[in-house]
């Protein structure tokens, strides 16, 4: 489960050129994933999709909850050596996989245990629990994507990571080195859901809307004053203030943006602030100069800004930043503290389309 909104949209009426949809908008919300969602969307018809809307959110907790003891993740976690796995779950391991190898493993669903451990997962930490490097080099032996693999039954094969791989049908599965290995699909799957009703929505014809699962957004065409989609970026403060103060506004059109941040899901013990954003080479939550506070990813599909918000906020900014200058297809919204100073980072593909409210 995500914490809080780090996301908020905004629906910006007045004042503003273009064709109003607003009476024709249809808006959907409900929750989903331990969190909550919204769709808006633009249909001529005005033809309601709650129904299909709600059987999609249903088949990915199914996929991919690790609450549900029914859920294939769930079976996965449970056995030995692995399980059959759906194409939903193919997808995501794939894309996974595929940020786990560009991020040098600093995004890594296999941290499961260690999240567990610090008290960010399924458990609290028990109040006896102390950061113990021993107890945390345990659990280090069965971190790493690269312990899981992809099979499939008929070919007898194993797949080997290739980032144009295409899948024929067939029964697959996700097999792992040993029992201890967990999975937790927590930091893409809302992209991933937000992807999917996108796409359906896009099935249906629908040229204007905005999805939205627990603070993570795509969007196309107008929103209901017939511009384009305003999407504000909350301010990363630990503490709600009054109003929901926002850091920026982006202005998108046929576009996702994901936003992770430290800010909000921490605890303190014996003195020490600890985040929920683990480092996977060492085990422990990510401690780093300077401080990433938030990042926000924009990208075409919500999985990969998903993704990779993630894998920018474990891997720390300078790694961030480079990766993001050879990488000219994301675009990347970062605020971090560097010795008591708030600084923010915007890179040249949102330049424009973004307000900077620092």
């Amino acid at each position: 489960m995500k914490f809080f909104y780090p996301v908020l949209f905004l629906l910006l009426l007045s004042g503003c050129k273009g064709k109003n949809y607003s009476d024709n908008f249809i808006s959907i919300n409900g929750k989903t994933q331990g969190t909550t969602y919204q769709v808006n969307y633009f249909e001529k018809k005005s033809t309601l999709f709650q129904g299909e809307i709600d059987s999609i959110l249903r088949l990915v907790d199914t996929s991919f909850s690790t609450y549900s003891p029914a859920s294939i993740l769930s079976a996965f976690n449970r056995s030995d050596t692995g399980c059959r796995v759906n194409e939903h779950i193919l997808k995501v391991y794939w894309k996974s996989l595929e940020i786990y190898e560009n991020s040098h493993g600093a995004f890594d669903p296999t941290v499961k245990p260690l999240v567990d451990f610090w008290g960010f997962g399924s458990k609290k930490m028990e109040s006896n629990d102390s950061p113990d490097t021993t107890k945390v080099n345990s659990l280090l032996k069965n971190v790493g994507l690269n312990k899981v693999k992809l099979f499939e039954k008929t070919e007898n094969k194993i797949y080997t990571y290739k980032s144009d791989q295409l899948f024929p049908p067939g029964e697959y599965f996700l097999l792992k080195e040993n029992s201890a290995i967990q999975l937790d699909f927590n930091a893409i799957a809302q992209g991933y859901t937000v992807d999917l009703v996108s796409e359906f929505l896009e099935s249906r014809g629908v040229e204007n809307f905005m999805v939205e699962i627990g603070g993570e957004v795509r969007v196309k065409g107008k929103n209901p004053a017939g511009i384009s989609w305003e999407i504000g970026i909350d301010k990363p403060k630990e503490e709600f203030s009054a109003g929901r103060p926002l850091q920026a506004i982006l202005s998108l059109n046929n576009l996702a943006v994901a936003t992770s941040g430290n800010y909000r899901k921490y605890y303190v013990k014996n003195g020490i602030k600890y985040s929920h954003t683990i480092d996977t080479k060492t085990g422990f939550p990510v401690r780093q100069n300077p401080t990433m506070l938030s990042v926000s990813v924009i990208m075409e599909k919500c999985m990969d800004a998903d993704g990779y918000a993630t894998a920018f906020m474990a891997g720390g900014l300078n790694n961030s930043l480079k990766f993001i200058s050879e990488k000219k297809e994301i675009g990347a919204y970062i605020v971090y503290d560097e010795n008591g100073n708030w600084k923010t980072f915007i890179s040249e593909k949102i330049k424009n389309i973004i307000n900077d409210k620092m």
